[in-house]
């Protein structure tokens, strides 16, 4: 599968495989490919670390069935501890500590991403400033409101906002065995939590996101992608030169601890990333299984709504529950299983396309190859027609990849992720192969343009092309019908032939048993006959 899944294959991947009592030793395992879904993740999500972005790409992996997001830990917890978290559950993230990896009933993959203090602090800050208090429980809401109006000094020496600012990394990671989690840092916490940084399967830094994404890609065996787009950032724009000093030494004197977890999560990080160990070729049966097409009639289907998606530069399955949208600058790839090795038509499928967008400067490569396109598009709806003459070498996982980058009217500098994320929204990719390809490919595009009211001259041609296409197709069966009729008419006469042969042969028997018979007659004596 190595011409397939060229990023796992040709690239050495970084794995830290972690034993029963620990992580790997001097010598690391090969890592099969997509070793992910041998367990179930959980996710500590540490606050204002980048996690949302993170949190959304993992989840993209699964279906929303297989997610559980733990938003009121409380009422989680008591109903956790009379049904354990089963198989039928592969992500779980939330707000926890390292103690709620207890509540899974087979052990699962831990990771979390880990952020300086002073940026994640003053990100707290800012946040809440701006969240809508509405949205939130009585007692947080009372807390917010408070938090408004204070400045950042009151804010760094309240005593009720201290607990979510003061060492919160080391009390979620080194939350005691018996003690419920309450997000309130102790001395005892630190050890265990720079102990657990070691044990964990995958710790990513904040600050290096690119780097982390790639390291968990690596360790998991996923192919590589593009950088995450930015979710749940915080809208009032800060910078930590701006702040008085004296307020970020003070930030810094509260979270001491977790500065020094911080620098350990970046040393860990760099040892894992000098740490190589080259990844198996073959993933399981079952973990392609997940990102096969589904067939119907004479096509092949894949839906982005429900369905995993293994790829990277698409915002969450949050924003559109039927598609995934295409965030800018991209691109957006998509590991799919071929379902076809002949060539064939792709069909992708989109709505919601921001009017900005030049959809015919669009790039799509399917493996390595760029194939020619046609866009057919009505107002904010569009179908992009992909010619495949090139068919990949091997059957199984192929990368095919949209570029985004030029096809915006506005220049690529000073657009942010807050100002410009969403391109398009895709919701379905359909194959069209085989004998009856182009047949299908008329009646889908016929249909598409009946309903938009719309046959611009490139289909037009195409169609015609397609018809004269399935005219030919059609006078090379009528032929080979003409062949098969000829071919019946002579077996019929070679029946015929038989059935006389058969009985000349069976008058011939006749005769002979007469011919015996009278044989056995003069052979008698005289006098027995008289």
């Amino acid at each position: 599968m190595a011409e397939a899944f060229p990023n796992i294959i040709s690239v050495e991947r970084v794995v830290r495989d972690r034993p029963p009592g620990g992580r790997a030793g001097v010598s690391p395992p090969v890592i099969q490919a997509m070793r992910i879904f041998q367990r179930p993740v959980c996710f500590i999500h540490i606050p204002k670390t980048g996690g949302t972005a993170f949190r959304h790409y993992v989840e993209s992996l699964y279906r929303p069935s297989e997610i559980l997001r733990i938003m009121d830990l409380e009422t989680e917890q008591k109903r956790l501890e009379k049904q354990p978290i089963g198989a039928e559950t592969s992500f779980v993230s939330g707000h926890f500590g390292y103690g709620f990896a207890k509540y899974f009933s087979q052990e699962p993959w831990t990771i979390c991403i880990l952020r300086h203090p002073v940026g994640r602090v003053l990100s707290t800050y800012f946040y809440w400033q701006t969240v809508d208090v509405d949205k939130k429980k009585r007692g947080v809401a009372r807390m917010l409101r408070r938090v408004k109006k204070m400045s950042l000094a009151d804010f760094l020496e309240d005593r009720v906002v201290r607990p979510f600012i003061s060492n919160v990394a080391c009390a979620s990671l080194g939350q005691l065995s018996d003690e419920p989690f309450d997000g309130v840092w102790r001395p005892e916490h630190t050890a265990l939590a720079l102990t657990r940084l070691k044990e964990m399967d995958f710790v990513g830094v904040a600050e290096r996101m690119e780097e982390s994404v790639e390291q968990f890609r690596r360790c998991f065996g996923l192919p590589a992608g593009a950088p995450l787009p930015e979710e749940n950032v915080t809208s009032i724009r800060w910078r930590e030169e701006d702040v008085d000093p004296t307020l970020i030494e003070r930030i810094l004197q509260l979270n001491a601890d977790d500065l020094t977890l911080w620098r350990a999560a970046n040393q860990r990080l760099d040892e894992d990333m000098r740490s190589k160990a080259p990844c198996q070729a073959a993933a399981e049966p079952t973990a392609l299984e997940r990102f096969r097409p589904k067939r119907s009639k004479g096509a092949a289907k894949y839906s982005l709504g429900a369905a995993p998606l293994l790829g990277a530069g698409w915002l969450a399955r949050d924003h559109r529950a039927d598609g995934r949208i295409a965030a800018f600058p991209g691109p957006s790839t998509i590991y799919v299983d071929w379902p076809c090795v002949s060539p064939c038509t792709l069909l992708l499928s989109l709505v919601d396309v921001t009017k900005d967008v030049e959809l015919d400067r669009l790039k799509v490569e399917i493996g390595n190859e760029s194939h020619p396109i046609r866009i057919v598009r009505r107002g904010s709806d569009a179908i992009v027609i992909v010619f495949c003459s090139k068919m990949p070498a091997k059957e199984g996982l192929v990368r095919i990849a949209i570029a985004t980058s030029e096809i915006c009217h506005r220049a690529r500098e000073g657009i942010s992720a807050i100002d410009f994320q969403s391109l398009f929204c895709m919701t379905s990719l359909t194959w069209l192969a085989g004998p009856q390809q182009n047949i299908f490919f008329a009646q889908h595009l016929v249909e598409w343009i009946d309903q938009r009211s719309i046959i611009p001259e490139h289909v037009l041609t195409h169609l015609s092309n397609l018809e004269v296409d399935a005219a030919e197709r059609l006078r090379y069966c009528e032929s080979l019908l003409l062949a098969v009729k000829r071919k019946d008419a002579e077996i019929q006469t070679l029946n015929g032939i038989i059935s006389q042969r058969e009985l000349y042969i069976l008058r011939l028997l006749g005769e002979i048993s007469e011919i015996k018979k009278m044989g056995e007659n003069l052979s008698k004596p005289r006098h027995q006959t008289e």
